[in-house]
């Protein structure tokens, strides 16, 4: 035999030798071993799956728990990289719509304030981070005050020694703030909004008293006094309002048409407070009446355009100039607000005495009645 016959023998003896040792068990064990070795190195998360959104990492990770691993890593996936990238470019134009919103709404210092707690309270960020702004002069608008700083606390409560039924209270109040009230806030400067928000302001209140009975009956009380544009007059406004269904502005345009003396004298402005729950089932125009036409004459508005189909008023330019001028319409409470804290804190710089105030308002009405603006003419008149 030669000798490399011999080696090959020798090699098939130490291989049945070696075979013979391992028992059937042994033989088992190592092939189960052998199996999950691949498997040591899957590190994701175990419900990775439920987790994860992107469809084609769910199936990359399937491929790598798969027996085999077909799936394989190589380089950048361009693909991913570019769905990053986008998803990535939209959230950056996102804020910036935000940005601009501000900008386009005008909204200022202490309306932006509230608006980005109210962000802060839901979880969120706000475009411009989070950060909490130094007590100012500009927070003395009651209610937007009370809002604010109710806010601000309860994100701090765990800074404030507060008992078990004042964080209950705070929490419930930031609620009601959160849900029902910021759209309303953010909207009243639009005065074609006014009377159907106000409608439904009355029933999102009504429907909150599953939610919180308390704070319901409490805010229906008060807006018993704070129905002045569901007046017929006022109500006009909602003509304008692009939210208002075609189907109701026509609805509103025969009410206005109708003669019918008895609807004219049910309308009242001032409510008891078990009187306010039949509004739930009043629609916008049934507080329209023949005494909602005194808008029209009040502002030179034509009613031409009222005789045409609600879905063609956009188009018709009597009621586009018609609506511009309504949408220009200034809504005074904010104004008027800012108004009263003004003069309240400059009477306090010149005398804290009454009937020296007193004077002074004398002294400014009949300043005004002489001087009635700042042209040179009428400033150069002796009197």
């Amino acid at each position: 035999m030669k000798e490399k016959d011999k080696k090959k023998c020798k090699y098939r003896v130490a291989q049945r030798i070696e075979s013979s040792r391992k028992s059937a068990k042994d033989r088992k064990n190592e092939e189960i071993f052998v199996n999950k070795l691949n498997d040591i190195f899957d590190i994701a998360h175990a419900r990775a799956l439920d987790i994860m959104k992107i469809e084609c990492d769910k199936q990359f990770l399937i491929a790598q728990r798969t027996k085999g691993r077909p799936g394989c890593l190589l380089g950048i996936d361009r693909k991913n990289q570019k769905l990053e990238e986008c998803i990535e470019k939209n959230l950056k134009n996102k804020l910036e719509r935000k940005k601009r919103v501000y900008e386009d709404m005008g909204i200022s210092d202490d309306y932006k304030d509230l608006l980005e707690l109210t962000i802060i309270f839901l979880g969120q960020t706000s475009p411009n981070g989070i950060f909490f702004k130094v007590p100012g002069p500009i927070h003395h608008a009651p209610w937007m005050s009370k809002a604010i700083y109710s806010i601000k606390i309860f994100l701090f409560r765990n800074e404030f020694k507060l008992t078990l039924k004042e964080n209950n209270a705070l929490r419930d109040l930031c609620i009601f703030i959160v849900r029902i009230y910021i759209k309303q806030w953010f909207c009243t400067r639009a005065a074609a909004l006014a009377p159907n928000m106000d409608l439904q302001f009355i029933k999102d209140i009504i429907l909150y008293e599953v939610i919180d009975e308390q704070i319901s009956k409490s805010a229906l009380k008060k807006m018993c006094g704070h129905l002045w544009y569901l007046t017929p007059e006022a109500t006009s406004l909602a003509f304008f309002d692009d939210k208002v269904s075609s189907q109701t502005k026509i609805k509103m345009v025969k009410a206005m048409q109708s003669h019918d003396i008895e609807s004219e004298a049910n309308k009242r402005i001032i409510l008891k407070p078990n009187e306010i729950y039949d509004y739930a089932n009043k629609d916008i125009n049934d507080f329209i009446s023949i005494q909602s036409s005194n808008f029209f004459n009040r502002f030179g508005i034509p009613m031409d355009f009222l005789n045409l189909d609600p879905k063609l008023w956009n188009e018709n330019d009597q009621y586009k100039k018609s609506k511009e001028l309504v949408n220009n319409i200034n809504v005074v409470n904010d104004i008027a607000e800012r108004g009263v804290k003004l003069i309240e804190d400059y009477n306090k710089l010149l005398t804290k005495n009454e009937d020296q105030k007193q004077y002074l308002l004398q002294v400014v009405s009949e300043y005004r009645l002489q001087f009635p603006d700042c042209k040179k003419s009428t400033l150069s008149k002796n009197y």
